[in-house]
C-alpha cells in the first residue's frame, strides 16, 4: 500500500463528501515554465533553448499531470481564438468582395465577387441543396464558370497559419540561435506552408533576399519562399555556423546553414543575417534582416 502524507498541500481528501478538483495545482517550478512556453509561441524546442532545459527536464515537465491539464486548457483557448480570428477574416474578405461587386468596372470581376459572396458560409445558399448538374445547352455552363472560383478558403487558412503557433512572434527570450533556427526548420520543407511559415513573423519589416524586400503578405511570402529556397537535398543532418562580418557588434549576427545530404543527394547551404532591435515595441528581440541561398539548385538530369 502506498503511504500518503495528509499534511501535503496538494493532498486531496478521498472522502465521498470531498468536492471534485478541476485542475491539480501547478508545482511551483512549473508555472514560470508554462508562461515561458506560452511566450515562445508554444514551441517546445524554443522553450528548452531559452530556459536551458535538458531533454529529460522537458519531458518531466510536459508529462506532469497538472501541466498537461493546463496545456489542454490552453489548446482549447487557442482553438477558440483561431475560430474567432477566422470569422473576423471572413468578414473582412466579405467587405472587400462586396466593394468589388458594387464598384468594379469589370463585369467579370463583379460576377466573381458576387459568386464568392454567395458561396460564403454566411450565405443562405451555402447551406442549400446541391445545385443540379449543368445543362450542356445552357449558355452559362461554359468555361467561364471557372472564373467564379474564389480562393477565400485558402486565404483564410494561410492567414490563420501566419497567426498560429507555427509562426512564433518576436520574444526577447528567444536567443539569436533560436530565431536563426526558424529559417533552418523552414528549409526542411520549403514548399510546405505549415513548415515554410516558421520564420514569417520574425522577419524585419524590410528584410531582404538578393537585394529585394521579402514579401510581408503571407500568401506572397509562401510563394517567394518555395521558389527561392526549394532544394533537392535529402537531409541527413544540418549545422548552424556563426558567420558575421561585424563580429564586434553584439546586436548583429549571421549564420551559415548547411544541409548535409544523404549519399547521392546534393549539398545545400544558406545564409541568415539577424539584428537585435534596440528600442520600440519589440526592444531586445532578434529579427531576421536577410536571407540568402549560397548554393544554386542543381538542374535535374534529363531522363528523356
Amino acid at each position: 500500500m502506498i503511504a500518503t502524507n495528509g499534511n501535503h498541500p496538494n493532498h486531496a481528501d478521498s472522502s465521498p463528501d470531498s468536492p471534485p478538483i478541476a485542475h491539480s495545482p501547478l508545482p511551483v517550478a512549473s508555472s514560470p515554465l508554462l508562461n515561458a512556453y506560452f511566450a515562445s509561441g508554444c514551441n517546445a524546442f524554443a522553450l528548452a533553448a531559452s530556459e536551458k532545459l535538458s531533454a529529460q527536464d522537458l519531458l518531466d515537465w510536459s508529462t506532469n499531470p497538472a501541466v498537461q491539464a493546463q496545456l489542454a486548457a490552453l489548446r482549447s483557448l487557442a482553438e477558440h481564438s483561431l475560430a474567432l480570428r477566422t470569422a473576423q477574416a471572413r468578414l473582412t474578405a466579405l467587405d472587400i468582395l462586396e466593394s468589388v461587386a458594387k464598384t468594379s468596372d469589370d463585369p467579370i470581376e463583379r460576377r466573381r465577387a458576387a459568386a464568392a459572396i454567395m458561396r460564403s458560409p454566411a450565405s443562405p445558399r451555402a447551406h442549400a441543396a446541391p445545385p443540379r448538374d449543368p445543362d450542356p445547352a445552357d449558355d452559362d455552363a461554359d468555361d467561364d464558370e471557372d472564373l467564379d472560383e474564389s480562393p477565400e478558403a485558402e486565404t483564410d487558412e494561410i492567414v490563420a497559419l501566419s497567426q498560429s503557433y507555427l509562426a512564433p512572434s518576436p520574444c526577447p527570450k528567444f536567443t539569436v540561435e533560436t530565431v536563426a533556427g526558424t529559417f533552418r526548420e523552414a528549409l526542411y520543407a520549403p514548399t510546405e506552408p505549415r513548415v515554410a511559415i516558421r520564420p514569417f513573423n520574425l522577419l524585419a519589416e524590410k528584410a531582404t533576399c538578393r537585394g529585394q524586400v521579402i514579401p510581408r503578405d503571407p500568401h506572397e511570402y509562401l510563394s517567394f519562399f518555395a521558389k527561392t529556397f526549394a532544394h533537392d537535398t535529402v537531409i541527413a543532418s544540418h549545422s548552424l555556423r556563426f558567420a558575421c562580418e561585424d563580429r564586434l557588434n553584439a546586436d548583429r549576427a549571421g549564420y551559415v546553414i548547411s544541409l548535409r545530404p544523404q549519399a547521392g543527394s546534393p549539398h545545400s547551404e544558406f545564409f541568415v543575417e539577424l539584428h537585435r532591435a534596440p528600442f520600440g515595441p519589440h526592444a531586445g528581440c532578434w529579427f531576421i534582416t536577410r536571407l540568402e541561398r549560397m548554393t544554386p539548385r542543381e538542374p535535374k538530369p534529363d531522363t528523356s
